[in-house]
C-alpha cells in the first residue's frame, strides 16, 4: 500500500518517475580486484582501483582487495562508482623519507606508500617532521603504522 501511496503523490505532484534514483545495497567485495569488480558490476555498480604507493598496481587481477569506499551495507544510487584499495603483489613497503617534510605532505606521502601514520605527539606549533619509527627505508608489511615526531620550523 505504502509503494502505491508514494507513487500517487509523486504523480500528484507533477514529478518525473525517473528523477527517482534507484538505489541499491553496495555489496562487500573481497579477493583479488578481477572478483570484486565482478561482484560489483553484477550488483549495478562500477569499480575503480585506488593509487598504491602513488601509482596504480600493474596487474589487478592479482592485487588484492584491503577495502572498499563506500563501504560494503551502504546505500547508493545504481551506477555509483565504488573505489577499491589494493594491497599490491609485493605485500611489503619502505617507509618513505618525510623527513624535514611539513607534517599535511609527510601525512600524504606515507598513505600513499599504503601505510597509516601517527603523530607521537610532540607539542603545539609544530610543523615539520624530525624523525620516524621505523626509520626512513625500512621494509616494513603493507598498512603498517609509522609514528613520526615533529619539531617547530625556525
Amino acid at each position: 500500500m505504502k509503494r502505491y501511496l508514494i507513487a500517487l503523490l509523486v504523480v500528484a505532484i507533477g514529478v518525473p518517475f525517473w528523477v527517482i534514483p534507484h538505489l541499491g545495497i553496495v555489496p562487500r567485495v573481497g579477493g583479488d580486484y578481477a572478483s570484486a569488480e565482478r561482484t560489483l558490476l553484477d550488483a549495478g555498480f562500477s569499480a575503480r582501483p585506488a593509487p598504491v604507493a602513488g601509482r596504480l598496481p600493474e596487474v589487478y587481477d592479482r592485487a588484492l582487495v584491503v577495502s572498499q569506499d563506500p563501504g560494503a551495507g551502504s546505500i547508493r544510487s545504481v551506477g555509483t562508482v565504488v573505489t577499491i584499495r589494493l594491497r599490491p603483489p609485493s605485500a611489503t613497503v619502505k617507509v618513505p623519507d618525510v623527513i624535514g617534510m611539513r607534517v599535511d605532505h609527510a601525512q600524504a606521502a606515507i598513505d600513499q606508500a599504503g601505510l597509516s601514520w601517527q603523530d607521537l605527539g610532540s607539542g603545539l606549533g609544530s610543523d615539520v617532521v624530525a624523525s620516524t619509527i621505523p626509520s626512513v627505508g625500512t621494509v616494513v608489511p603493507f598498512g603498517s603504522r609509522v609514528l613520526y615526531a615533529v619539531r617547530s620550523k625556525l
